[in-house]
């Protein structure tokens, strides 16, 4: 133990006195805090944060009436009479004022000479020609007329037929008011923090795997295992150096995640609550993601030191280690497909299989209704499995201690293993 603790001791002070280790955090918790900051620094300058939706209304509002805005000029030959005047279509046609032709040529003309910037001719019942001198990529005020001539025709059948339009409309725009109610889990909003929590615990597995590996094999590569080994024991050299590259991931990403979600909070007015959606995490969910996620990281953690041990050399390590990350991204996207079926048979066998129990049983925790034994016993056959690939590392790790060369196999490793018993 006085062995282990001194390998921990010295490889976490390596990696937290790493420059890379210090100015990455720092930079991307600068970024993250300057990011979260925009709607205090530059109020308005992200849509719908800055000030509340009522002011917003309220200063649109006070434009409109003002005048500030200029008004778009129109015009119009209606043939078919169906706008007694011009005053009908300027509701439809936010600041806008009208100028009746007398003709389509006179139109044409109001047109050319700039007088409006563009025109309607509408010549017949259900057809129009819009003149305007450029077109426009995007060019609302067509869907603006077409919407203004359906409402005309309308009122125009009603009125030809005495019908009350007003109760019409009401049958079709009838509010129908309704209540969601979980009685147990609000899965709908849960879904948003699982599918945040579990991208995170895929890019750490993802990002840091490989690091684990490449510190195992480093010390081979350079020979200084020979002198490691004469001083401590392989199995405090290979848990020792999981477990610091674990502490040192895990606290770069606590950091670099938890200054976002302070920094939210503080300035959560500023944007409005919007991003409540992927950060106002519960605390159930963000407790069984604690849990499970990082017993899940130890494991692949380990994983990655038993791969790392197979090799001499830090270029080999992507060969050794491909097979892990292809199971991890497998895993990692079948979750997500099953993110809306949280009671599905496959998602309940994977929550009970280390290699995907933590991303797994955090879905269906937090999606679906999951009994206590359930729970448990997911999470003893994960600590199981931790232990167990523990302790074949930590045999790994002292049989090819002074192995060079091409990359072992595990397979051929395992079964020397089982032949040395």
């Amino acid at each position: 133990m006085k062995s282990f603790l001194k390998v921990l001791q010295f490889e976490l002070g390596n990696y937290i006195k790493n420059k890379s280790y210090i100015s990455t955090t720092i930079l991307f918790v600068a970024l993250i805090i300057i990011g979260l900051s925009i709607p205090v620094i530059f109020p308005g300058l992200i849509p719908g944060t800055g000030a509340s939706k009522t002011d917003m209304m309220t200063e649109e509002n006070v434009s409109s009436d003002t005048g500030t805005q200029e008004k778009q000029k129109l015009g119009i030959w209606d043939k078919e009479h169906y706008f007694s005047d011009t005053s009908d279509l300027e509701k439809y046609y936010p600041n806008s004022e009208w100028m009746a032709a007398e003709s389509e040529e006179d139109l044409k003309e109001l047109v050319k000479s700039g007088m409006v910037e563009a025109g309607f001719s509408l010549f017949a019942e259900d057809s129009y020609r819009y003149y305007v001198k450029n077109t426009q990529f995007i060019d609302p005020r067509q869907n603006y007329f077409e919407n203004a001539l359906l409402e005309a025709k309308k009122d125009q059948y009603f009125s030809e037929n005495t019908i009350n339009r007003g109760e019409i409309e009401a049958l079709y725009t009838q509010v129908i008011s309704s209540e969601v109610i979980a009685l147990q889990k609000d899965g709908a909003s849960n879904y948003f923090y699982v599918y945040i929590l579990l991208f995170i615990l895929y890019f750490m597995v993802l990002m840091y795997g490989n690091m684990i590996a490449t510190n195992v094999t480093t010390e081979k590569s350079t020979r200084t295992i020979e002198i490691l080994v004469t001083s401590t024991d392989t199995n405090s050299l290979l848990f020792g150096k999981v477990v610091a590259g674990t502490i040192a991931s895990v606290l770069q990403t606590t950091l670099i995640v938890g200054s976002g979600v302070i920094t939210y909070f503080i300035y959560r007015d500023a944007w409005n609550g919007m991003l409540d959606i992927a950060l106002n995490i519960p605390g159930e969910v963000l407790l069984y993601f604690a849990i499970f996620g990082i017993l899940g990281y130890v494991f692949y953690m380990f994983l990655f030191g038993v791969l790392g041990a197979l090799v001499s050399k830090t270029e080999d390590i992507s060969k050794s280690t491909g097979t892990v990350q292809f199971i991890f991204v497998i895993v990692f996207l079948v979750t997500m497909y099953s993110l809306g079926l949280s009671d599905s048979i496959w998602i309940k066998v994977m929550s009970y299989i280390p290699f995907s129990s933590c991303n797994a049983m955090v879905a269906r925790i937090s999606l679906g209704t999951v009994g206590t034994i359930e729970i448990i016993l997911s999470l003893i056959i994960l600590i199981a499995s931790i232990g167990v690939v523990g302790w074949i590392g930590a045999k790994v790790y002292r049989m090819t201690t002074l192995l060079y060369g091409n990359p072992i196999k595990l397979k051929s490793i395992l079964k020397n293993l089982k032949e040395s018993k």
